[in-house]
This record gives structure tokens, C-alpha cells and sequence, in this order.
């Protein structure tokens, strides 16, 4: 059972061999009020938080915009996510080692945001 007072998980059947620890976080995104903060404060942004993101063996996280102004907005019903480019910087800071675009706005601004996208990260 997940301790969520620690963020710990003891395996069940855990052996005597090597240990390693994972973070897993969700929607990153150079967004509205964020994007200046991101962009000023790359490092700063996280807090103390940074210090306990980077101390993990795997560390991924969901990028949940496209980076950048390629591309044109895709009809939708929900709201078509790009954040500066700019941001890339707070983004690397932690440093994550897997940046996932698997969600539903990687196409937002349809194959050349996501293009713009993949190239810069």
C-alpha cells in the first residue's frame, strides 16, 4: 500500500538486489499566469520541491502544450494549448529523463506545432 505521506511504495516482494526511485508528474505547461514565472525563475519556479524531483533515478513528466506559435489552431471543443518555447529552460532544470506528449493537445496547432515541438524538446 502507498504510504501518502512519504510517496513511498514497498514492493511486496522486493529482494535484496539494487533500489531505485521514479517520479512521475503530470501536465508541465508554459500556461496564462505561468509563463512569465517559468520564463524569469526556471529554477526558481519548482520551490523545494526541485531538490526531492531530482534526487530519482527516472524522473517523466507530460508536456501538455505545444511549444511554440507553429502551426494553426485545430477546430475543438476544448481550448488549443501552446506556451512559449522559452520555458524549455524550467523544464530541463529538474532534469527530467522522459518528457511524454502523449495527451489530448500535442496536436492543437495541428502537425507543425507538434512538429516546432518534438524539435525543440
Amino acid at each position: 500500500m502507498l504510504d501518502w505521506t512519504t510517496g513511498r511504495y514497498p514492493a511486496p516482494h522486493a529482494g535484496d538486489g539494487p533500489r531505485w526511485r521514479a517520479v512521475i508528474a503530470g501536465d508541465w505547461g508554459p500556461l496564462w499566469k505561468y509563463t512569465d514565472l517559468l520564463c524569469d525563475e526556471p529554477v526558481g519556479i519548482y520551490g523545494d520541491l526541485l531538490p526531492t524531483l531530482r534526487d530519482n533515478d527516472l524522473r517523466i513528466v507530460n508536456v501538455e502544450c505545444v511549444l511554440g506559435d507553429e502551426g494553426q489552431p485545430i477546430p475543438k471543443a476544448g481550448p488549443n494549448l501552446n506556451g512559449s518555447p522559452r520555458a524549455i529552460e524550467a523544464l530541463t532544470s529538474v532534469p527530467w529523463d522522459v518528457a511524454t506528449l502523449c495527451n489530448n493537445h500535442v496536436l492543437d496547432f495541428g502537425p507543425a506545432g507538434l512538429e516546432a515541438t518534438l524539435a525543440r524538446l
